[in-house]
This record gives C-alpha cells, sequence and structure tokens, in this order.
C-alpha cells in the first residue's frame, strides 16, 4: 500500500523528511508533494523512491516550513506501472489528491468519466480525483468502500475521507498533528 501524509502549518523540513523515512520502505514506485502557493497548486513529483529522491536533493519539501499544509504521497503501483502520469499527487479542478489503498471500481467509472475526461495515467487514484471533482464529497464518500484519500483545496483546506481497509495513525507534534 502507498503511504500518505498531511503536514500542518508551519512543519519543519527536517521533521517532515523523518516521518516520511519512517514508513516509505517498499513503496519504491514514486515520492510526491503538494502545497498551495498564491491559490496554485505547487507539486513535486518524481516516479523515483523516496530515498533517491532524498540523495538527489530533489524539492520535495523545500518551501518548508511553510505557513501553510502540505500532502505527500510514497507510491507502491497497484494500478498502472512505474510512470510520472502515475506518480501522486494528482490535481483535478480546485483540489489536488494523494491516496492510499485500491479503488476496486475503478474501472467502470473511469470507462464513465472517459467520455467528459481525457486520463494521462492507468492509476486507480487518478480516476478517484476526477469522480471527487464530479460528484462532490458527500456522494463521493457514499461511493468508496475502502482507502484513505486527503484532498488539499485551492484554498489551503485539507479533507481526508477514511473508509475501512487501513490504519489511519496521528502523529501529536509541537507543530500539529500530522
Amino acid at each position: 500500500m502507498c503511504r500518505i501524509v498531511c503536514l500542518p502549518p508551519m512543519f519543519p523540513k527536517k521533521k517532515a523528511l523523518e516521518i516520511v523515512e519512517d514508513f516509505y520502505i517498499g513503496n519504491d514506485d514514486g515520492t510526491g508533494s503538494v502545497y498551495v502557493k498564491d491559490e496554485k497548486f505547487i507539486v513535486n513529483k518524481w516516479n523515483q523512491s523516496f530515498e533517491d529522491v532524498v540523495k538527489q536533493k530533489l524539492p520535495l519539501f523545500d518551501h518548508m516550513p511553510y505557513p501553510g499544509w502540505t500532502l505527500a504521497h510514497v507510491r507502491a503501483a497497484s494500478h498502472g506501472k512505474n510512470t510520472y502520469d502515475n506518480t501522486h499527487p494528482f490535481v483535478k479542478g480546485n483540489f489536488a489528491m494523494v491516496h492510499n489503498g485500491v479503488f476496486h471500481e475503478y474501472a467502470p467509472v473511469k470507462a464513465a468519466l472517459s467520455a467528459t475526461h481525457k486520463f494521462k495515467g492507468q492509476t486507480d487514484s487518478e480516476v478517484a480525483a476526477v469522480l471527487w471533482n464530479v460528484i462532490g464529497r458527500r456522494k463521493f464518500v457514499k461511493t468508496m468502500e475502502s482507502g484513505v484519500y486527503m484532498f488539499l483545496k485551492r484554498n489551503g483546506r485539507v479533507d481526508v475521507v477514511c473508509k475501512s481497509g487501513g490504519d489511519l495513525v496521528f502523529q501529536n507534534t509541537k507543530y500539529g498533528t500530522v
């Protein structure tokens, strides 16, 4: 399964790297982060392991500490190959999303949404991001059976949907809850 983290405002870069390092092992199919600056999403993502991203000093958390929320993701591919287009986060409309779990119904949903949306990758997470934008939070929550979905809105608000099938772990820090 993928691993995701939501980092609160003013969270230190060093601590963010330590947290992701603690749980990324085995999730080598992509690494990414997203935050909002001037109501625009700033996405940093690579179809490389977290370890490689850190070794290459790529700008995963270079914006931190930062006065807004940051979402991050390390990928273990369940749908789609290890490509840039399948790497999280996904930006769709006014939301950026990271996902942990498997969206089992993604094939029929993708087929239905393909009439109005051109998908870049093959991952179930991209389909879930589009679905959120099409049907909204209330229907999305009713539709999903499992997984954890984190959404960052263009205005900086974070929304988390957690369904059965995984653990949701909270860590309290002096900077806020992660």
